[in-house]
């Protein structure tokens, strides 16, 4: 193999889903001028990984010096024989073969809790999701603790699956989570695939369907009302706007600031839930009613859209009892969304582009099923022409 160079770190501009952005490119490249790039979302991740790489590059060298020229010789012919018959195999791949054929030996250098750490590493702590994704996983990583990684077996991942049972839905986002990691260490080489396979095998909890809610255009109208007669309603239109006329989620609007509604591109900005590094942000067009919601109460760029999580439940049970409407968390926490894909597909009747504009091209048939001629379309009409009061 070609002696390799240093890795270098440079910032580069690219383009993804039609929106430009700087990332930090992480060169890796022998003297022959042959090499791979890499990309990360920030500096310091990019300069952490290329030095990862280098003490990689590093520590293999050691290694291959401590065989005699007989084995160099072994294996240099041996890799020739697989060359010559036409086989695609790589020394890559001869020793990842050898290491799980053994049990994966070197992963067991890695403890379950140092694991963990790095794969916490992917996202943006801040956030909400990675939270609660560590938060479930520590109580995962408890039962081994600073034992190997591969010291964690199906049974131990069905035994925490069962002891944190509270609904065929927590149990199965549970198993995601944990296979998510574990598939994750499987492509960092510290986790074997056959036990990673094994894991897998665990199946999931049957939910039972059942169809969305939906508010109609005069409930919907109800609510915009209300919400322009409060105090504070540059801080709760926007909420109630969003979520009827957008579909985007409760979660995804508490996390926007007035920069992610662009009026001069006629859409909006909105980051991954799981505010993973690296990952491009959702386009949602912008539709004549959400712009003229938006438009009356905007601020500035760097303020919220609306007001936190808890102030907003306070003044939604307000709204309820005063109005009369039903809004459960249990049976409709995502009844804006919900109302808003219903009024979506019976205006354009095209569950692609609904499909597009909610996030959920991968899963258009399960959409289809929600939402097909669930909501009349004078219904729809009535409500997406529902415009601010004047003044």
């Amino acid at each position: 193999m070609p002696p390799l160079t240093k890795p270098t770190v440079t910032p580069v501009v690219r383009t993804i889903n039609g929106v430009k952005r700087t990332d930090y490119c992480v060169y890796l490249g022998t003297e022959r001028g042959r090499g791979r790039r890499v990309y990360r979302a920030n500096h310091d991740d990019a300069v952490h990984f290329a030095a990862d790489y280098a003490k990689r590059v590093k520590a293999c060298g050691v290694l291959a010096n401590r065989l005699d020229v007989e084995q160099t010789l072994d294996a240099a012919n041996a890799l020739k024989t697989l060359s010559d018959a036409g086989c695609t195999l790589t020394l890559a791949d001869v020793c990842r073969q050898w290491l799980e054929a053994r049990g994966g030996a070197v992963a067991r250098v890695l403890t379950c809790n140092a694991a963990l750490d790095r794969y916490m590493m992917r996202f943006d702590a801040s956030l909400i999701y990675p939270q609660q994704l560590e938060r479930s996983l520590a109580t995962l990583i408890d039962r081994c603790g600073a034992a190997p990684l591969t010291a964690l077996r199906k049974d131990d991942v069905a035994i925490w699956l069962t002891a944190r049972f509270v609904s065929p839905k927590t149990y199965n986002l549970n198993r995601g989570y944990a296979l998510s990691f574990l598939r994750w260490a499987v492509k960092q080489n510290i986790y074997p695939r056959a036990q990673f396979d094994e894991c897998s095998t665990i199946e999931k909890h049957k939910v039972p369907y059942q169809r969305p809610c939906f508010f109609n255009a005069t409930t919907v109208e109800n609510i915009m009302r209300w919400a322009e007669r409060q105090e504070d309603a540059d801080l709760l239109v926007p909420k109630f706007a969003l979520g009827f006329f957008a579909g985007v989620r409760t979660a995804e609007i508490h996390r926007m600031k007035w920069r992610d509604i662009r009026f001069n591109d006629n859409d909006i900005r909105v980051e991954s839930p799981k505010g993973r590094c690296g990952t491009p942000p959702r386009i949602v067009t912008m539709s004549l009613t959400l712009r003229a919601w938006m438009l009356k109460y905007q601020l500035e760029d760097a303020y919220p859209v609306c007001m936190d999580n808890a102030a907003f439940g306070r003044r939604k049970q307000k709204m309820c009892a005063e109005l009369g409407i039903v809004w459960d968390d249990a049976q409709n926490r995502n009844v804006m969304r919900h109302t808003f894909a219903g009024a979506h597909v019976a205006l354009y009747r095209d569950v692609f582009k609904t499909a597009n504009e909610l996030g959920h091209t991968h899963d258009v048939q399960m959409l289809k099923a929600h939402y097909w001629s669930a909501v009349e379309r004078e219904d729809a009409e009535r409500m997406m022409a529902i415009m601010p009061k004047e003044g």
